[in-house]
């Protein structure tokens, strides 16, 4: 009963992760992979450049056998995880959306940085070093 709670709590985050799961999954790039946590889903796609965690799915880039998501990346999108069971329908904007928008403007803005600095810059947004904290991520 609880699971069906959360996941009902978490809808609208995880009705768009079924909408892109399905339509990575038209395009056939799109790997399903064991995770310890089993309410998880965690995929793995080559058609994306950046972790996608929302509801009880996780999508990274990569693609079997080849290019497997590094430890830290599945731990900070199990953060983002938490922050979605913590905040329900909320995450999207207070989470979502914020994340999404400092990806783009990492990309435009910082082109010329080199990966350090950029990384350094992105995982020091409020809600990434929060996703960092709760998924347990020493940077």
């Amino acid at each position: 009963m609880r699971k069906i709670v959360l996941y009902v709590w978490q809808l609208p985050q995880n009705m768009i992760a079924l909408l892109l799961l399905g339509v990575l999954k038209l395009s056939g790039i799109l790997s399903k992979i064991p995770c310890i946590q089993s309410e998880i889903g965690l995929y793995l796609s080559n058609k994306i450049s950046a972790g996608i965690s929302l509801g009880n799915y996780i999508i990274l880039p990569g693609k079997i056998p080849h290019h497997y998501p590094s430890v830290n990346k599945v731990k900070h999108e199990y953060g983002h995880h938490r922050q979605s069971l913590m905040l329900g329908p909320l995450y999207i904007i207070v989470i979502g959306l914020p994340s999404i928008l400092g990806n783009i403007w990492d990309r435009l803005f910082h082109s010329k940085w080199n990966l350090a600095k950029s990384t350094y810059w992105y995982y020091n947004l409020p809600w990434e070093k929060w996703a960092d904290k709760l998924g347990n991520v020493k940077r």
